[in-house]
């Protein structure tokens, strides 16, 4: 697969990611509907990572308050930490349709793990994905 090839599906992963519907990892019953993603925007893989097909996963706490606007990102772990700042700057794009108990809008958190690989895996595709979330109110 040449450069182009594998920038673009790169790209077209990361889109796909990012579109997907967040999962919730337990329960809480303190909210009525988590909130849920309507404007995404994928993290930039730093040219040179990428050349040197370096992989990370990282991965992010932060609340979406009552408007839902992202605020208080936190860095829960990182394999590599030049990703860090490509994902923060993403998350800080992000819009949700906010958290509701009792009908009304409320401030959740959510936890978010970005994968960077642009190795293909055993199947023979390429990963660049946004994995497991976590809902709940804080």
């Amino acid at each position: 697969m040449n450069t182009t090839s594998r920038s673009r599906l790169l790209a077209l992963l990361f889109v796909l990611a990012a579109a997907a519907p967040f999962a919730a990892a337990g329960a809480d019953t303190a909210i009525d509907r988590p909130a849920q993603a309507v404007t995404t925007v994928a993290p930039a893989y730093p040219y040179l990572l990428r050349r040197a097909e370096a992989a990370a996963e990282v991965t992010v706490s932060f609340n979406v308050n009552a408007r839902g606007l992202v605020t208080d990102l936190k860095i829960v772990d990182s394999t590599n930490p030049e990703f860090v700042a490509p994902t923060l700057d993403a998350l800080k794009q992000w819009a949700f349709t906010p958290a509701l108990k009792d009908g009304k809008p409320v401030d959740s958190r959510v936890v978010q793990t970005f994968m960077f690989n642009v190795r293909p895996d055993p199947e023979g595709t390429t990963a660049a994905t946004q994995v497991a979330s976590k809902k709940g109110k804080r």
